[in-house]
């Protein structure tokens, strides 16, 4: 449970009280299942389990898989998951990455400062 209540009763119940009715809600715990994605955690917790240690400092090739000005994720069949990239993190600051599907040439890193793994001297193939 991610700590919020939901009400899942609603009783009405009419009182004699100026013709207005009275709702009860029963509050009870949320139903287990998956809560809302927080920013970029989904994503660093898979990357957390998907071996990226075991790829640190080495250069892979993937695609482009979304994109959003100025950052996106790449994949790879190299790894599970996707790993963050940023528009600052092409080597060529001119080269901006147009579309998803776009293959690319990469090193895999740690941002020890923002505690996640990301893709560095991106290029395009």
């Amino acid at each position: 449970s991610n700590g919020r209540l939901r009400a899942l009763d609603i009783k009405v119940e009419s009182s004699r009280m100026g013709g207005q009715q009275r709702r009860r809600a029963a509050a009870s715990p949320a139903p287990p299942g998956p809560t809302k994605k927080t920013k970029l955690a989904p994503k660093q917790s898979a990357a957390a389990a998907s071996g990226f240690e075991e790829l640190k400092g080495l250069v892979v090739e993937g695609v482009l898989r979304s994109w959003k000005f100025p950052w996106g994720w790449i994949s790879s069949s190299q790894f599970d998951g996707d790993l963050f990239a940023h528009k600052d993190h092409f080597l060529d600051h001119d080269q901006s990455p147009a579309d998803a599907g776009q293959p690319v040439s990469f090193t895999v890193a740690h941002d020890v400062e923002k505690g996640r793994w990301r893709a560095v001297d991106i290029t395009r193939i």
